[in-house]
């Protein structure tokens, strides 16, 4: 990214693309990264974060202690959550890195849309909620009809 105060994060199944850009920590020593990493692993990372969040973990961090250091070589990842006397270590996760380049996302995400719709978050989650039982059942398909003469939005 060329904002060198942010760091992104990009995902794919092969169908679906999830692109994040985040605001980079203010005490972080950051040389650029690209590393491909398998879907356990980050489920499993993900899953300490919000057991910690939570407050669930085992780990005895305190606030400040929080934060996670990435530290990547040519085959594995390390995620190393908070500090104990100083050395980051109270707990490691080590995925093995995927061979071969991410796909240029930047090449695949439109950098302008003809057409734009807002709506509230909430209802449309609620909504999408309540299809995805249908979908899964069906054509696992969901279809948005927008309607700019009467601004809704219908959702089959």
């Amino acid at each position: 990214e060329d904002d060198s105060s942010l760091v992104e994060y990009a995902a794919t199944d092969g169908h679906r693309l999830s692109v994040q850009a985040a605001t980079k920590p203010s005490r972080v020593c950051f040389n650029p990264v690209s590393a491909t990493l398998p879907k356990p692993a980050l489920q499993e990372l993900e899953k300490l974060v919000r057991l910690k969040a939570r407050g669930m973990s085992k780990m005895e961090l305190s606030p400040e202690e929080t934060s996670v250091a990435l530290r990547v070589n040519n085959e594995h990842a390390q995620f190393v959550f908070g500090k104990r006397r100083g050395v980051w270590a109270a707990c490691r996760v080590f995925p093995r890195l995927f061979d071969g380049v991410f796909p240029n996302y930047h090449d695949i995400v439109p950098k302008e849309f003809v057409k734009t719709f807002a709506m509230e978050r909430i209802p449309l989650m609620e909504a999408l909620t309540r299809l995805e039982v249908v979908a899964r059942y069906g054509t696992g398909v969901i279809t948005f009809h927008f309607s700019p003469a009467d601004k809704s939005l219908e959702l089959t």
